[in-house]
C-alpha cells in the first residue's frame, strides 16, 4: 500500500462531508427563504399610500440625544442630520408600525421614531402608509 492509496480515501470522505454540509446549509437557506416568504405572504393586505399633502394636527418636536448640541438656527448649526421615517396613519389619526427608511445618522433613529409614534392626524378613510423626514440641526 502506498500513501496515495491512503490519501485517496482521506480525500474521498472529505468531499463527501463537504458536499452533506453544503447539502444541509442548502436546505437551512431554502427554508429560511420560505419562511421569509410566508412571514410577506401572511400580511392580510397592502395599504396604499397617504395623499402628500397630509399634516399632522399635532407634532411633537423630537428631543435630542444627551450628548446632541443643539444649533439655534440653520445658520448656527454645523450639521443637518435627518432620518426619514415610514409608517402607518390608522382610521383614527395615530401612527403605527413605524420604520426608518433613510437617515445620515443612526444616533436620531430612536429620536425620530419616538416623537412621529407622538404625531396624531386627522381621521381617515383608511389606513394608509405615509412617509416624514425629521430634521435635527446640530453644532
Amino acid at each position: 500500500m502506498t500513501a496515495c492509496d491512503l490519501e485517496q480515501p482521506v480525500e474521498n470522505t472529505m468531499k463527501n462531508s463537504l458536499n452533506s454540509y453544503l447539502k444541509g446549509s442548502q436546505l437551512v437557506a431554502i427554508a429560511v427563504m420560505l419562511f421569509a416568504v410566508s412571514i410577506v405572504g401572511a400580511s392580510e393586505t397592502v395599504l396604499p399610500k397617504c395623499q402628500q399633502d397630509i399634516e399632522p394636527t399635532v407634532r411633537v418636536a423630537p428631543i435630542y440625544p444627551a450628548d446632541i448640541r443643539i444649533a439655534a438656527s440653520e445658520e448656527e448649526a454645523r450639521h443637518v442630520r435627518w432620518v426619514v421615517v415610514e409608517f402607518t396613519i390608522l382610521e383614527t389619526g395615530r401612527t403605527a408600525d413605524l420604520l426608518v427608511v433613510e437617515s445620515n445618522s443612526v444616533l436620531f433613529h430612536r429620536s425620530a421614531k419616538r416623537a412621529i409614534s407622538e404625531y396624531h392626524y386627522g381621521p381617515q378613510e383608511s389606513a394608509c402608509i405615509h412617509r416624514d423626514r425629521v430634521t435635527y440641526l446640530v453644532k
